[in-house]
């Protein structure tokens, strides 16, 4: 299997049209609880570095699983041998039986600058499924969004890339970013409007996983398109319940839950364990927008908001 790294490249821009000023690069609309704190900063030039309490009390209110997550990542490729492919998912992997590879090829990484783009790409999407569905069961849904994505690769696969091996987490950012996609755009239509050749040109968030799966596609022609397609596969079958029947009886995951309650006590003190009760409220309620309505409106207060491949990822 042919390895392959990350190609960096200049990162593009588009235009807000509140701002013209503003150069908003393409990374960082995938981030979407976090774009108008960012352009609010920029704009009125507030940011400043925080200290050692306001970090934290960051870290008091960060779901447990999404710090976990960056934790494990990063000691799995320390510790993982660098030429191994043991984990690495091919489309033939269900028919050897690798259920360790079906799981875990969302773990390895081609190097470090993989590595950190993905969890950078990850963390605050994960966050912010967390909050509103608490550790325990978003800890189930990464599992399920490996396997269904890791056989949604696989089976076509054996027909068009027999020998193309994946590993990396950003097939579940693809998967997350589709949720939200489907989730917001009802309320939020357009994510965003840039200018070509004098043109307006608006992106619906329907849509946005596509334009980031083809931009990916372009900007480094080394990932699998095949691999970020079978995650946004994977997250509109979550947007739209059809894995609900995966997941474990409600009182199954409170039970794991009251077992832990020792270890979860002391997690407390350090990050946010969202509980199931509270997320079963949560899950309750109608879904809260991370977007403003109207993109162009003037910035408002800040909103409360509730709620990986050796060529996947790279």
């Amino acid at each position: 299997m042919k390895t392959l790294g990350v190609t960096q490249k200049h990162t593009p821009f588009v235009v807000s049209r509140r701002n013209p000023k503003y150069r908003a690069p393409i990374i960082d609309i995938s981030i979407f609880h976090y774009i108008n704190e960012y352009i609010a900063a920029h704009e009125n030039k507030m940011w400043k570095a925080p200290t050692y309490s306001e970090l934290k009390e960051r870290l008091l209110q960060t779901p447990a699983l999404s710090v976990g997550i960056l934790i494990f990542a990063v000691l799995f490729n320390a510790l993982l041998p660098k030429d191994s492919t043991a984990l690495v998912l091919y489309p033939d992997s269900p028919l050897k039986l690798n259920l360790n590879a079906l799981s875990f090829y969302i773990f390895p990484h081609v190097n470090w600058i993989h590595l950190l783009v993905n969890l950078f790409s990850l963390f605050p999407l994960l966050s912010a499924f967390e909050k509103a569905n608490g550790t325990v069961r978003t800890g189930v849904t990464l599992n399920l969004l490996a396997v269904v994505t890791a056989l949604m690769y696989c089976i076509p696969g054996l027909l068009l890339y027999p020998k193309a091996g994946v590993a990396g987490l950003l097939g579940i950012v693809f998967s997350l970013l589709t949720y939200f996609c489907q989730k917001e755009h009802a309320v939020t239509p357009v994510i965003l409007l840039f200018k070509v050749a004098g043109r307006d040109v608006s992106i619906p968030t329907e849509y946005f996983q596509f334009v980031a799966l083809f931009l990916t596609a372009v900007l480094i022609p080394s990932t699998s398109f095949f691999g970020h397609l079978a995650g946004i596969g994977a997250g509109y079958l979550l947007a739209f319940g059809y894995i609900e029947v995966l997941y474990p009886p409600l009182k199954v995951i409170l039970f794991i839950e009251k077992k832990l309650a020792p270890g979860i006590a002391k997690l407390k003190l350090l990050v946010d364990f969202v509980s199931e009760d509270d997320a079963v409220v949560l899950r309750g309620n109608a879904y809260s927008p991370m977007f403003t309505n109207d993109i162009e409106a003037p910035a408002s207060e800040p909103q409360t908001y509730e709620s990986f491949e050796r060529r996947l990822g790279t």
